[in-house]
């Protein structure tokens, strides 16, 4: 079962942010499933031509959730998928203007976000 979490939580402690996927893991192990945890991908916020830490989910209180989930995945032996990695590669490499056609955009798709991903035009 894939889990990801980190979009939302802009105030959450290290903590409490790792008490929830540890909880998450172990209610998944329980019905013998395997947990795998995902990364979430970056929001389009550059500073530059790079990528700023909020962009990057290190919340309001200064933890970085990517790294909190690296780190409980080593801790727990559970298999990490690093997205925030991928899309920050992906989402700078393209810069400022080109990375726009990724995300949801107001004059094709009636709203801007600079986070949720546009399904691409072959599935709409």
């Amino acid at each position: 079962m894939f889990i990801q979490f980190g979009h939302n939580d802009k105030q959450t402690s290290a903590s409490a942010f790792r008490s929830n996927l540890t909880s998450m893991i172990s209610r998944v192990r329980a019905k013998g499933d395997v947990p795998v945890l995902v990364t979430p991908p970056v929001r389009r916020l550059f500073d530059g031509n790079r990528l700023t830490s909020t962009a990057l989910h290190v919340n309001g209180v200064g933890v970085d959730l990517p790294a909190e989930m690296r780190s409980l995945g080593a801790a727990q032996n559970v298999p990490v998928i690093d997205l925030t990695a991928k899309s920050k590669a992906l989402v700078e490499s393209l810069g400022p203007s080109a990375s726009a056609q990724l995300l949801l955009r107001s004059s094709v798709d009636g709203g801007t976000d600079n986070t949720h991903f546009r399904s691409p035009p072959h599935l709409k």
